[in-house]
């Protein structure tokens, strides 16, 4: 357990996600050290350092884990390599927090469990969405039943990329993680689970891939609750976050870009009605202080980013166990891959089932 101090912290694969989503709110936490950074990637080094002014870089991971002034390490790396940089880093002694997805081969996943077992140290899964406020919020009124007995849960994860051919290669590429089927739909499938507190049975999809791997794709799962499940996941269109629980006593609507994002509908009344209306700009009005503290960009979405981070840098502090675990990570991949395997078979897939590795689009498609 590491003392109250500041924490040294080390970043493995400093990308435009370590760059813009983790380091940027990082070096503004005055309890965390952005300490040191690896990457195999000389420019992205520099670049990178120097804009954090981050005075150790390795070209090689091993140095960093060979610091001894390291408390903990980020994996931000591209997803085939999450597991056997895991596996160092805990053998090295340093509490870990992985990017999603957590892997794309379940067999490693289960060695990296393994090894987080028999180690002291912190592991845990970056999944942010579930520290985003409207999400927390969400949730508790499912547990407290105001939605009455959940009938389906639907997401929406729109993430545009540029496919100008600047992208690293992985993202085009279904096997080492790419399309919105792995990249994307991991977060949602962790929704379903957070927010409903049921496991993912079974699984169809159909995805839909010109430019590159699973740009575009719909899955429709049943949940062990009973509930149904679906989503529309896509890297070509504008940016929308949203989920939407409908339960036998209303609807509750998410929408996780917006502060004012969090509307309950009763299952009586017609939403474009006058009160309706009225009560959306009294709903409003209530929300403009957290829409003033959020107002800086990517709002809740980022501020979701932090919070997870001070869960991180707490549960090292003080040795607690962590919100989100490795085999929520493993929980969610299974779901990816058995939505892959439907898109690819044409059929709907058991989770239970799935392959345990990723099934490539099959040639000529």
């Amino acid at each position: 357990m590491t003392s109250e101090k500041t924490i040294n912290l080390g970043i493995i694969g400093v990308g435009q996600v370590a760059e813009f989503k983790h380091m940027r709110l990082l070096s503004d936490m005055p309890d965390v050290c952005l300490h040191s950074i690896a990457d195999t990637d000389p420019e992205r080094l520099e670049h990178v350092g120097n804009r954090y002014a981050v005075e150790r870089r390795y070209s090689d991971h091993n140095e960093l884990l060979g610091d001894r002034d390291v408390d903990a390490v980020a994996i931000i790396t591209p997803p085939a390599e999450h597991v056997a940089l895991a596996i160092d880093a805990i053998l090295a002694g340093k509490h870990v927090i992985i990017e999603k997805p957590l892997c794309l081969d379940l067999g490693e996943a289960r060695n990296l469990i393994a090894e987080a077992k028999k180690s002291p140290v912190i592991v845990m899964q970056s999944f942010h969405m579930r520290w985003h406020r409207l999400i927390l919020e969400a949730r508790t009124m499912v547990n407290k039943g105001q939605l009455g007995e959940i009938e389906s849960i639907r997401s929406v994860w729109n993430s545009p990329i540029n496919y100008d051919g600047s992208l690293a290669p992985w993202r085009y590429d279904r096997t080492q993680g790419g399309g919105a089927l792995l990249e994307l739909s991991v977060h949602h499938y962790d929704l379903w689970r957070f927010l409903l507190g049921a496991e993912i049975e079974e699984v169809s999809a159909i995805s839909r891939y010109t430019d590159f791997a699973d740009e575009t794709a719909v899955v429709i799962g049943r949940m062990s609750s009973g509930s149904v499940a679906t989503a529309v996941f896509s890297e070509k269109t504008s940016h929308n976050i949203e989920v939407e629980i409908c339960g036998t006593e209303g609807r509750l609507a998410i929408q996780c870009l917006r502060f004012d994002g969090l509307e309950f509908f009763p299952k009586t009344g017609v939403p474009g009605g006058i009160k309706p209306r009225i009560e959306r700009l009294t709903h409003l009005v209530r929300e403009l202080p957290h829409g003033i503290r959020s107002n800086r960009p990517g709002g809740e979405y980022m501020i979701s980013y932090e919070k997870q981070w001070r869960h991180f840098i707490d549960c090292v502090r003080h040795g607690k166990p962590v919100a989100c675990t490795l085999d929520d990570g493993i929980k969610a991949v299974q779901a990816a891959l058995a939505a892959v395997e439907s898109a690819t078979r044409g059929r709907h897939i058991r989770v239970a089932d799935a392959t345990s590795t990723v099934m490539p689009i099959p040639s000529g498609s």
